[in-house]
């Protein structure tokens, strides 16, 4: 059984609910008949299938619509739930897609005739019995042997139907048979389970069986009954070969025209009953392999049969390393007494000439034929050869003649996919059961004696079924595919089929390893792929290209493979860079081997190498990045946790988990599963979640740097991965970082307001985000999707600052969110510099009688000045050149000039020096990146001459040699838009101070002003203020053009604006108080600044008796100033400066001392809030004191009086303590207040019955401290409630006042409490 079926079936429903559901086999007896005679049957099992509420028959067990395999645990149906999705494709060959749910209902007639089948219709219209099987599995021992008789019947008993029945996966045992309405066919077969062992496709390794299964599809077909017995052992048919070889496992709906199916998969349909099929055999395999030999020498037996077919995937050795390999099959089956069977390759459909299609893999029939002659001259006698590959050719040929010599015919037997093309090496479920006829013919063809004998027992002994030839009603609907296919959206966010994970190169420079992944994809991966490896010299002009010699496969499943074998003409030298594409391959066979499918159809995105070059984030050993991966862990998802190993913290108010776990294919990847409920003291969405680890090097604000990791999605979401500094239990966002990328519901990944793609929720999907703070930007992929960026405007600011300023930890967070993550394979690396952009920055001066400029910058020039205007290449090449607005790119690309490609706006102009044959090809894109058109037009020159193209904007234009070779003879070109129309005579760079620097330089601009003149601010051209100030420093971020603005300086007689300042703003009534008004931001009608104007030139004024303004423009209280009935007076005070008169508010109060706080207050240590409003000081966080300092001391030499306004904001108060300890001027406590929750009690305690005043949430009230120095006692009130408690001795004055907070009191930016309007009143 698959192993995350297991776990399902673990997680399923309690053996108590199910225990009345488990049918247990019948031990057999002497009476018990057996289905094969001859047979000693052990256990047996027999259902009866019909609605729920019936009753089964005598001895059988009654199976109902409803019989879920899954929480049945024993028996039922597979794909009738929404998770079955989950169990794969390799159970029966069958696989649901997400969202897809097989309906079953009861049907047919009565007793064993009563019958279930699928039925309804899927959202695009698929028939559910056509499309969707009903699929029966019963459990089962592996390497046991079983014999299975299965009745089927029309479901509805009025209508006739089309049945084909399928066991173990998708083993055809009879296809499209008709059964008239109300009758019954039944069959009888062998099984055996046996584990399979996958390379290719994950899950890896040696795969457990577990089942017996059976199913149906077609129309108006339903099961009636099925009988299953254990027997002892008996003759079994191996199968070993290549992906035409190998079973074909597929998606619904079911469609027998699009999936690709091995021809040993179709031999069920043809072997004798009594012998079981089993396919060991896998895509991309060749005689060479040993895990899937090693699995059929270590259990064929006396009597077996091995049936070897390989060839396509010899493209390194061909038929000598095929032949080579022989002898150890022949060695496996002579040591035990079975039966070899070596069977030459199916043929390709990708050489047609002279009206019919032609050999490509002859050699290795030649070979295979010669080495089974030798052994059998030699005295084998178990041993035969069987010639597939002439047979298989000849049906393509007859199938081409019988449709009047239409090539396209044989199409509708080899994998094609809806909206795609045909693959023209794999058969589909037609092609693989005509094709496995083709050998039955070629089998009974066989003429040598020896050889005939050897394969009597099965030969004459095979079924009379036939193969079913594709319908007219299909074929007539025109070329396939066609209309017939059924419609199926495949439900995944992937853009690419193939993700190139790895590329290596030999110390001689030439590719010798790469390593993709195939997935899921929006675009059908229907053939094989080639990677294109394209290797640029360090001038970025292109040396040629390397090819791998081995497929990508298409047929091994959805999982890593690994290339070794590419051309070695083109090498990669020191100082040269490669980019790397897989794209749609043909198969030409024999030497011709892979190349890039006309087609130009892209499967993966281009692969930049990263370079590497320091992981940041290290591993246990610090050898490596984080693979979680620790000494002394268990991972099972529940005993260890991350926070235990390797230096990684946790903090956070919400419920956390992140258990390591390791996945359960082979290759056990080391994971942790992060877990946040985002809860808080019980309450939903009110928690926070943080695990870090420090980086092992500090980033600063430069470079360019890698965050990758394989992340799978659980449920949830809002987990966020971010790059930080200073996180810790008071910061616990860091005091600064960026935010990579989040993980949101459904799996959807955004960066910055970007959605990326989404992962999967069944296998892990790598996320990379690649940093690039000199550019400012960020590229993030999922899957292995086109790169979405992202502009980071921190990074691509002037500014000297740049924020974060450095980078000390990775932090995964969440806050007041609930998520289920899984995280494998963390990095954060540090890539490789490439080289920086240059640009040109030019300065001039407005005017330079007025003023002069000077310019200097932090580093040198670059030696090289920037691009030219115009791009030539000489040397053949694929380099993109790049036209500007209004400009041509120009290549000449043979190394004699044969031909030059130029292309205008609109235009593609042919140039050629003699006669020669060429290829114009145009790709034009979509949006997102990807090709949506080619059109290619034959060139054809007599003689020397030009040629023009009409091509498009935005498209790429280069030549090839031909179609068939694609020897590139031009760079390609981008057809640049038309040339704008000039709006402006723009200023010539003649007039400006130039220098070319590299990006992000640190350039100084600095103005004088002449004498008489004042500098007026930096302006771009168009305009736009730089700054005001008369230097400017800043970095460059591209090409800049700036001015100086300089103009005649303005004398106190041109202001007319102005305003005035107060310093202090407020002062006591005692006379003698003073305070001082000055004139600022004095301007002229243009806005030029008048800094030279003095308080002596305003003239003062004040309409309130006893406050006078001496020319320098104090103020001063005197004598008879009244306050009257007041305690504050706001007094206006006057300047008038040509004819202009502007005011200022001086507040004047009767207290002993006031702070209001409106500016802030330079007496306070801590921080200040705006709160409602209202500038308050608030208390610190956890364990800390800050003081308020009194501008004097207040004697306490009579009942005085202390005011404040307080608050709390935030969603909450807090329980920890807060108090206010007032001091004297010796430091001394001489009382105490203190908060708890939402009041304020009398005292350093939250005492009970001493709770003095209300705090409320963003709303000020007002609290009264009367102390009196005579009975030491202090009371405190709001108005409402009121607490006392008592003065210190010899307490003297008030001085200061320390707010302190207790351990675990929250930052303010969570929880505050603020104070403003500070009065003392005595």
């Amino acid at each position: 059984m698959k192993n995350n079926l297991k776990k399902l079936l673990c997680a399923a429903l309690s053996t108590a609910m199910i225990a009345g559901s488990i049918v247990l086999p019948m031990t057999a007896s002497a009476e018990t008949t057996p289905i094969f005679d001859g047979d000693t049957v052990e256990q047996e099992w027999k259902f009866d299938f019909g609605a729920a509420g019936t009753d089964a028959e005598d001895g059988y067990t009654l199976v109902t619509p409803d019989t879920n395999y899954v929480t049945n645990k024993e028996y039922g149906f597979l794909g009738i739930d929404e998770d079955s999705y989950k169990l794969g494709n390799r159970l029966d060959g069958f696989g649901n897609q997400k969202g897809q749910v097989i309906k079953l209902q009861a049907g047919g007639g009565t007793g064993l005739n009563d019958a279930i089948g699928s039925v309804g219709e899927d959202s695009f219209g698929n028939a559910g019995d056509v499309y969707y099987p009903t699929r029966f599995a019963l459990k089962a021992d592996d390497e046991a042997y079983y014999r299975v008789r299965a009745t089927v019947t029309t479901l509805d008993t009025t209508k006739d139907a089309e049945i084909s029945l399928y066991t173990e996966r998708k083993h055809p045992i009879f296809t499209d048979t008709k059964v008239e309405a109300g009758q019954t066919k039944t069959v009888e077969f062998s099984v055996r389970p046996t584990p399979i062992y996958y390379e290719k496709s994950e899950p890896k390794g040696t795969i457990a069986d577990g089942m017996v299964n059976v199913c149906v599809a077609g129309k108006n077909s339903a099961i009636a009954s099925i009988e299953i017995q254990k027997v002892q052992e008996y003759p079994v048919f191996w199968v070993l070969g290549d992906s035409t070889v190998t079973d074909g496992n597929c998606s619904l709906p079911f469609f027998r025209l699009q999936n690709y199916t091995g021809v040993g998969t179709g031999l069920t349909k043809y072997l004798p009953r009594n012998y079981a099929m089993v396919n060991e055999g896998e895509g991309g395999l060749n005689a060479a392999d040993n895990y899937h030999f090693n699995m059929v020498k270590d259990r064929i037996k006396a009597g077996d049969y091995l049936y070897v077919e390989y060839g396509h995937n010899h493209k390194s050795d061909g038929p000598t390393g095929y032949v080579s390999n022989l002898d150890k099959y022949y060695n496996a089956c002579h040591s035990v007494g079975a039966t070899l069977v070596i069977v030459s390759p199916i043929e390709r459909i990708n050489t047609f000439t002279d009206g019919a299609y032609q050999h490509t893999l002859d050699g290795f029939a030649t070979a295979g034929a010669k080495y089974v002659a030798d052994k059998v001259t030699a005295g084998a006698t178990d041993i035969a050869y069987v010639d597939l590959n002439s047979y298989s050719l000849d049906f393509y040929n007859k199938i081409t003649t019988d449709n009047g010599g239409d090539s396209g015919a044989i199409k509708f037997y080899f994998q094609t996919a809806k909206g795609g093309g045909t693959d023209q090496t794999h058969p589909n479920d037609a092609g693989a059961e005509n094709l496995a006829y083709e050998f039955v013919k070629a089998a009974k063809a066989v003429t040598d004696e020896t050889q005939k004998a050897a394969l009597a027992p099965v030969v004459n002994n095979f079924t009379d079924e036939t193969p079913n030839l594709v319908s007219t009603e299909i074929t007539s609907l025109g070329s396939a595919p066609n209309s017939a296919w059924p419609q199926y959206v495949v439900p995944t966010d992937n853009e690419y089929p193939v993700v190139i994970k790895d590329i290596k190169f030999n110390e001689a420079g030439e590719a010798n390893y790469a390593k993709v992944l195939v997935q899921d994809a929006k675009i059908d991966f229907g053939a094989y792929g080639i990677i294109v490896i394209t290797v640029k010299d360090e001038n970025g002009e292109e040396k040629g290209k390397i090819y791998a010699i081995d497929q990508v496969d298409n047929s091994t499943g959805n999982g890593t493979q690994e290339i070794t074998h590419f051309t070695t003409d083109v090498k990669l030298e020191e100082g040269d860079t490669y980019t790397a594409t897989v794209w749609k391959a043909k198969d030409n066979g024999g030497d011709a081997g892979l190349t890039v499918d006309p087609e130009n159809v892209q499967y993966s995105a281009e692969y930049i190498p990263t370079d590497v070059e320091e992981q940041y984030l290290l591993n246990e050993d610090k050898d490596g990045n984080e693979q979680f991966g620790f000494y002394g862990a268990t991972y099972d998802g529940k005993t260890s946790s991350l926070k235990e190993f390797n230096d990684w913290t946790q903090i956070g108010s919400a419920g956390i988990t992140a258990y390591l776990n390791e996945t359960s294919d082979k290759t056990k990847t080391k994971y942790v599963e992060i877990t946040s409920d985002g809860a808080k003291n019980g309450s939903a969405n009110q928690g926070s979640f943080y695990y870090s680890k420090d980086l092992s090097t500090e980033i600063g604000t430069t470079g360019r740097y890698l965050v990758s990791a394989d992340v799978q999605y659980v449920s949830g979401g809002g987990m966020t991965f971010n790059l930080v500094t200073g996180h810790n239990d008071k910061h616990l966002g860091g005091t600064e970082g960026i935010s990579l990328f989040t993980i949101g519901s459904g799996g959807v990944i955004t960066a910055g307001d970007k959605t990326v793609g989404t992962i999967s929720a069944t296998a892990l999907t790598n996320v990379q985000y690649i940093l690039d703070m000199d550019l400012g930007t960020a590229t993030v992929s999922v899957g292995g999707g086109t790169p979405v960026e992202i502009a980071l405007n921190n990074y691509q600011t002037t500014e000297l600052t740049v924020t974060p300023t450095k980078i000390t930890q990775f932090l995964f967070g969440g806050s007041k969110v609930a998520f289920d993550n899984k995280v494998a394979n963390l990095s954060v690396a540090k890539l490789k510099d490439q080289k920086l952009p240059s640009y040109t920055i030019g300065v001039r001066s407005s005017d330079t009688a007025k003023g002069s400029v000077t310019l200097s910058y932090a580093t040198p020039e670059p030696t090289a000045t920037t691009e030219p205007t115009a791009t030539t290449a000489t040397v053949a090449s694929t380099a993109t050149a790049e036209a500007k607005n209004n400009e041509t790119a120009t290549v000449n690309t043979l190394a004699d000039g044969d031909v030059t490609l130029t292309v205008t706006a609109d235009k593609a102009v042919v140039t050629a020096t003699k006669a020669l044959t060429a290829v114009l090809v145009e790709a034009q894109y979509a949006e997102n990146g990807t090709i949506k058109k080619v059109t290619t037009t034959p060139v054809t020159f007599e003689e020397a001459g030009v040629q023009d193209y009409t091509v498009t904007t935005g498209s790429k234009v280069m030549l090839w040699d031909s179609l068939q070779k694609m020897t590139p003879l031009t760079i390609s070109s981008i057809v640049p838009p038309p040339a704008p129309t000039p709006t402006a005579t723009p200023i010539p760079d003649s007039e400006y101070t130039m220098k070319t620097l590299p990006l992000n330089n640190v350039v100084t601009l600095k103005a004088t002003a002449n004498e008489g003149y004042v500098f007026r601010g930096w302006k771009t051209e168009s305009g736009t203020t730089l700054s005001m100030d008369d230097e400017y420093t800043f970095r460059l971020r591209g090409d800049s053009r700036i001015v100086a603005n300089f103009v005649d300086a303005p004398t106190v007689a041109d202001i007319t604006d102005f305003e005035l300042s107060l310093s202090p703003a407020s002062v006591k009534s005692t006379s003698g108080s003073t305070s001082t008004v000055s004139i600022k931001n004095a301007k002229d009608e243009a806005g030029t600044p008048m800094d030279a104007v003095k308080n002596t030139d305003v003239t003062w004024s004040c309409d309130e008796a006893g406050v006078t303004i001496a020319a320098d423009g104090t103020v001063t209280i005197g004598d008879g100033f009244s306050m009257g009935d007041s305690l504050t007076k706001n007094v206006t005070i006057k300047g008038t400066l040509n004819g202009v008169t502007k005011t200022a508010t001086l507040t004047v109060f009767g207290y002993e001392y006031y702070e209001d706080m409106a500016e802030g207050s330079t007496n306070y240590t801590g921080q200040f809030m705006t709160i409602s409003g209202k500038t308050a000081i608030v208390f610190p966080g956890s364990s800390q004191t800050k003081t308020f300092t009194f501008g004097s001391p207040v004697t306490l030499d009579k009942t005085t009086t202390v005011k404040f306004d307080h608050v709390w904001s935030k969603s909450k108060t807090c329980g920890q303590l807060r108090t206010l300890n007032f001091k004297n001027s010796s430091g001394t406590t001489i009382f105490s207040m203190t908060y708890k929750w939402a009041a304020l009690y009398a005292g350093s305690t939250a005492t009970d019955g001493l709770e003095a005043a209300a705090v409320e949430q963003n709303k000020y009230t007002t609290v009264t401290v009367t102390v009196d120095p005579e009975t030491k006692v202090v009371t405190v009130t709001d108005g409402t409630k009121s607490a006392t408690t008592t003065l210190a001795d010899n307490a003297g004055d008030i001085a200061s006042v320390d707010f302190a907070s207790a351990s675990s009191v929250p930052n303010p930016e969570d929880r505050a409490i603020g104070i403003s309007n500070f009065t003392v009143i005595k």
